[in-house]
Parts: structure tokens; C-alpha cells; sequence
């Protein structure tokens, strides 16, 4: 699935919160991101935008 720009950058930056809003330790389901991002069912996960974000993280 290829997301625009804007898409990818919401959905980084949700992933973001979501992980700052955590317990120390805890993780996220990316659904929950792509959820946040374009409601339940609207959106299918890219996990590329996600790795991405997190190489960059590295």
C-alpha cells in the first residue's frame, strides 16, 4: 500500500504519542495507530511507514 506523505507523517507521529502515553516498556499495536489515524477499518496498516520511522529512530 503506497500512503501519501501526509498519511505517513500522521501516522508516525500517532505512533509516537501512543509510545509517550505508554508505561515505560509497553508497546502499541500499529493498529492502533492506523485506528487513531483513519478510524476502525478505513485504513490497512503500512508497515513500511512504520519501519521507516523506526530505522530513522535507530
Amino acid at each position: 500500500m503506497n500512503l501519501n506523505v501526509e498519511t505517513e507523517n500522521a501516522l508516525e507521529e500517532t505512533i509516537l504519542q501512543l509510545l509517550h502515553e505508554r508505561a515505560a516498556g509497553k508497546t502499541i499495536c500499529p493498529s492502533e495507530a492506523a485506528r487513531t489515524v483513519a478510524g476502525d477499518g478505513e485504513l490497512s496498516m503500512d508497515r513500511a511507514a512504520i519501519r521507516r520511522h523506526m530505522q530513522r529512530q535507530s
